[in-house]
């Protein structure tokens, strides 16, 4: 069974919902899940990376924007590559960077 996020909502119903959020186009929504998942522990940030990555190859359409794929690819690896050093605040980068998060 997989545990709850540090707020106590049910971290596979996160994944579901950060999905959905991103095939309806709503950013804020699912950065916000995204962070939920990505501050409760390293393996959630992991699973959203990977489920990331998922998604962008199933829902996106690259041949209308073939830049996404190697864009999204990128921010993750830096996004893992920064959760060691700098634990707990790499969705909060994330969140900043997309400027809608905390308007």
């Amino acid at each position: 069974m997989t545990p709850d996020t540090r707020n106590g909502l049910p971290a596979m119903a996160c994944v579901s919902a950060l999905q959905k959020a991103i095939r309806r186009g709503m950013e804020k929504e699912a950065m916000e899940f995204a962070c939920e998942l990505m501050h409760t522990s390293k393996a959630f940030h992991s699973m959203v990376c990977n489920r990331l990555e998922v998604i962008c190859h199933e829902d996106l359409d690259t041949s209308a924007a073939p830049w996404v794929v190697p864009f999204v690819a990128t921010a993750l690896a830096q996004s893992r590559d920064r959760y060691g050093r700098d634990t707990g605040k790499t969705g909060r980068r994330a969140g900043k960077a997309d400027g809608r998060m905390y308007q």
